[in-house]
């Protein structure tokens, strides 16, 4: 089951937490997906780490589960996923129902949204995603601009 406290999860910037707010889940969530490498190269990526947060900034659940093939590839400066993160599997099908119902009749707001559901083995409503790569690509000439550009603008940094 999902660690639904929030101060049990890892540290919060608190610019982007509203405090003394609900700490629940909220009809507005945010989610992303990390990937590490397998194969011999690394390159084929698999799911790692899920996170949720609820419309103030709230962590609502961090997830992370071991892959079932040898991880090659942390790619830890992208995904910031560490070996010692990997200390109590997860297996995608609970992990994959979990999310679904927490996800289930809520606006999802992310940045390449397709990526963490195909991942995630999942098909979200398209009138409820907010995909910040595709409400961005004005101010950046017609490109999918990345999560740090989009959320440069989102939170005017």
């Amino acid at each position: 089951m999902a660690d639904t406290n929030p101060t049990n999860s890892e540290p919060n910037d608190e610019r982007l937490v509203k405090q003394k707010s609900f700490k629940g889940l909220t009809k507005i969530v945010g989610i992303d997906c990390e990937m590490v490498g397998t194969g011999s190269d690394g390159s084929h990526s698999v799911l790692a780490r899920v996170s949720i947060v609820n419309f103030f900034g709230h962590v609502f659940t961090i997830n992370t589960f071991e892959p079932m093939e040898e991880i090659t590839d942390y790619r830890t400066p992208f995904s910031g996923i560490r070996p010692s993160d990997l200390v109590m599997p997860w297996t995608s099908r609970p992990l994959k129902t979990e999310v679904h119902q927490i996800l289930k009749d809520r606006t999802v707001v992310g940045h390449a949204l397709h990526n963490d559901f195909k991942a995630l083995l999942l098909s979200h409503p398209k009138h409820r995603t907010r995909d910040t790569s595709r409400y961005f690509k004005k101010l950046f000439g017609g490109r999918k601009p990345g999560s740090q550009a989009a959320l440069g603008v989102c939170f005017g940094a």
